[in-house]
């Protein structure tokens, strides 16, 4: 099995193929905005929250499943610099309580 992201300017698409499988889906979201003129205007676009959601359960899944040690060093990085502030402070105190010296 494959799965790629691909984005171009206007969208970002997840494609997973396999022996009998192809799918390519379409996982943004755009936000529009009113001009001057009272005008509906491109603001920008972005993941949507249930895409991003439903490949979060998918990783926390194959982690829960998975017996052997893995380094998800860079991913939770990633994912900890996507955090807002405040529960990015919250979850280093909590993991300063439980992993640190």
């Amino acid at each position: 099995m494959d799965i790629e992201v691909k984005q171009n300017h206007y969208y970002t698409t997840v494609i997973i193929t396999a022996d009998n499988v192809n799918i390519a889906e379409d996982v943004t979201k755009s936000f529009f905005k009113q001009d001057e003129n009272g005008k509906h205007v491109l603001s920008h676009r972005d993941i949507e929250d249930s895409s991003l959601q439903q490949f979060s359960q998918v990783l926390e899944d194959l982690f829960y499943y998975r017996t052997a040690d893995y380094d998800s060093t860079t991913m939770i990085e990633q994912a900890f610099a996507k955090l807002p502030e405040d529960s990015a402070k919250k979850l280093l105190e909590e993991l300063n309580r439980n992993y640190g010296e």
